[in-house]
């Protein structure tokens, strides 16, 4: 029986300058502080808020305030009543 030689394929020239041409792009990565760098050329995200968005946010704001505004009047009647004592 005849042995076969050992051979390794070879990679085609079209195959090897596509291989090499390619260029991956990866944002930056501080492992010390495991955050990511900001990109240079990447503009800066913009925040787009819809108008039901907006409505939402400001009943939250208008209750949170509410709820301030009943805490601190609830302080005040109750001083108001160590006072009297």
């Amino acid at each position: 029986m005849s042995k076969k030689p050992e051979h390794t394929p070879r990679k085609s020239s079209r195959l090897v300058k596509a291989s090499s041409t390619i260029e991956i792009e990866a944002p930056t990565f501080n492992i010390l502080t495991q955050t990511l760098l900001p990109n240079k050329n990447a503009s800066p995200a913009i925040k787009v808020v819809t108008t039901q968005k907006k409505k939402q946010i400001m009943e939250k704001e208008k209750k949170s305030e509410a709820k301030n505004m009943l805490r601190m009047l609830a302080i005040i009647l109750h001083q108001n009543h160590e006072n009297q004592i």
